[in-house]
């Protein structure tokens, strides 16, 4: 290739990469904050494999770029972008188990499938302290692939109130 400027990315005369200019890294971020919380239903016990539902209060879209909320605001990010990419992934959750002595598992989803490697682990204590859980990964995304996080219960089918959830995407 020869040196010079393409698509905002200088070349060398030997070819290499100096720098990119007024690039900017693809990322999307949701977010729900709520003192009272929305109650996520869970029907059905899990063995921390199956069973999953997904986190879904009415949540907000920011910070976008190549990402959107899927059609709705139910917690997901969706990506627009064409290029297939590493991202990084980062979810903080705020909750109060309904139900004292509970053992949940959290999960990031890609396209409503959970993430094997991106679980946590998550007992409670009692149904009146009120929690923070992280999820973080790093994980490759197409054109369409959406984001989200699921919780089971592995005690029971005792239902959790989300108080707040942030769901960032970076790439």
């Amino acid at each position: 290739m020869k040196p010079g400027t393409y698509n905002n990315v200088e070349i060398t005369p030997d070819g290499k990469i100096i720098s990119a200019k007024n690039y900017v890294p693809s990322r999307g971020k949701v977010s729900y904050f709520d003192l009272t919380g929305t109650i996520i239903s869970i029907t059905t016990a899990s063995d921390g494999t199956d069973n999953f539902v997904h986190l879904n209060p009415a949540t907000t879209t920011g910070d976008l770029d190549m990402f959107d909320n899927g059609g709705a605001d139910d917690g997901h990010l969706r990506y627009t972008g064409r290029l297939t990419k590493f991202f990084q992934i980062d979810a903080s959750i705020s909750i109060t188990p309904v139900t004292s002595n509970d053992v949940f598992v959290f999960a990031l989803a890609i396209n409503d499938t959970v993430v094997t490697t991106a679980k946590v682990i998550f007992s409670s204590r009692t149904n009146t302290d009120v929690d923070t859980i992280s999820i973080h990964d790093t994980k490759e995304l197409s054109e369409g692939d959406t984001v989200c996080i699921f919780v089971a219960n592995t005690t029971g089918v005792d239902d959790i109130t989300v108080k707040s959830l942030m769901l960032m995407v970076n790439e």
